[in-house]
């Protein structure tokens, strides 16, 4: 667990700001996409599919995450 929280961390801090950057794009936005598919379906995904707007559940739903994951697959394609 520790390499792959290592990757993660990595992946989302110099993943962003490459994105930003437009340097590596469609490397960069493929890595950000598999971490929140991660995140989505291993973590967010008891919680439901809502963010927690008013403090009403316990965790956040994973409604955010497949927002990052269907814009990093439009960057992966387009570039």
């Amino acid at each position: 667990p520790g390499i792959i929280a290592f990757l993660v961390i990595i992946g989302e801090s110099l993943g962003s700001v490459a994105l930003v950057l437009g340097f590596l794009t469609k490397f960069s936005a493929l890595s950000i996409g598999i971490i929140m598919l991660g995140a989505a379906f291993l973590v967010h995904r008891p919680n439901g599919f809502f963010i927690n707007w008013f403090g009403a559940q316990k965790g956040e739903g994973m409604e955010f995450h497949l927002l990052a994951i269907g814009l990093s697959i439009a960057l992966v394609i387009t570039g």
